[in-house]
């Protein structure tokens, strides 16, 4: 058996959660766990940024997740907890990046800038090819667009704490190669063996929740994350438009098979797992975070109480402290 049995939770099919008190919980402990990563001294400024972007995300898309959900029931339009559920990938995608990232900082943090970089210099590259001849794009073109390119290549630089290039000029080359030549040729100036771009993804590309999942060096971090990882697989099938993602779409048309009552039934259910996997999620990119910090603001408290609150009622939340890979205090 690769995971252990979950206690049930008792009078779970009659208990009722109060969603809006455990929203408020979780927009403290994001704030909490925020604030500390702000003050922990000793920490490398741009993984500290990054960790506390990622943790206001938590929150904006838990709130995108529950404006959804509650639209979708207020006007009987089931469905849309199909885009509520996609949003939820999202979330768990967070929480194999802060993962990553807390892994081995000095890697990924460049790796995650990179990546950031390539998508506005693609970005730049399209704009340019389409617009180039229209009159009132040129100042964009041709001083912002570079501008914000040269400033996010030295993130150091731009904030006025000295000097770091994340890019190298070689690379920068070889991704303007392949944009401009998708199909092209190695050129003769590409000496690696590699092709030109298999060389610039793996230069520039943050991994994938998958990918990710290999690449994490501690054993308790990579079997909690596995676990994980089994839920993501559930959930991709929404993001990629397969068989759950078209589910209640159908469910409201095949009447003869879908009752009036067993669409609701269906669709709630949906909605519950989506709202605790967003909320576990959101605890899960916490927890891993409470490793680097020295709880000076109660982070590891606010932690254990948010889980608590959660093992109450899901018991995937039940399963997944189990495996909990941070020594809490």
């Amino acid at each position: 058996m690769v995971f252990k049995p979950v206690e049930d939770i008792p009078n779970i099919e009659t208990a009722s959660l109060n969603a809006r008190k455990v929203d408020d919980e979780m927009r403290d402990l994001i704030n909490i766990v925020r604030t500390a990563l702000k003050n922990q001294p000793g920490l490398n400024e741009e993984l500290k940024q990054v960790l506390r972007n990622h943790l206001s995300l938590f929150g904006v898309s838990h709130k995108s997740i529950r404006l959804i959900i509650a639209r979708a029931f207020k006007k009987k339009d089931y469905p849309l907890i199909a885009d509520a559920v996609s949003l939820t990938r999202e979330q768990v995608e967070k929480l194999f990046a802060v993962a990553l990232l807390l892994d081995n900082p000095h890697r990924w943090v460049k790796q995650h800038l990179r990546a950031a970089w390539k998508n506005r210099l693609k970005e730049f590259h399209l704009d340019n090819e389409e617009k180039h001849t229209i009159k009132r794009f040129q100042e964009q073109l041709q001083t912002n667009w570079p501008r914000a390119l040269d400033q996010m290549k030295n993130p150091v630089k731009a904030q006025g704490r000295g000097s770091k290039i994340i890019v190298s000029t070689f690379a920068e080359r070889v991704l303007k190669y392949d944009l401009d030549r998708p199909e092209g040729p190695k050129p003769s100036w590409f000496k690696r063996k590699s092709s030109v771009r298999s060389y610039q993804k793996k230069y520039f590309d943050f991994p994938t929740p998958g990918i990710a999942l290999r690449k994490i060096r501690k054993r308790p971090v990579h079997r909690f994350l596995y676990r994980w990882h089994k839920e993501y697989e559930y959930l991709c099938e929404y993001s990629h438009v397969g068989a759950g993602k078209m589910i209640l779409l159908l469910g409201g048309e095949f009447k003869d098979f879908w009752t009036g009552q067993k669409l609701p039934m269906v669709a709630r259910k949906l909605a519950e797992r989506t709202i605790a996997m967003s909320y576990i999620a959101t605890a899960s990119a916490c927890l891993l975070v409470t490793s680097i910090l020295s709880n000076r603001f109660g982070e590891q408290s606010r932690v254990k109480l948010f889980w608590a609150m959660l093992n109450d009622f899901s018991l995937l939340a039940r399963a997944l402290w189990q495996l909990n890979p941070v020594r809490l205090q």
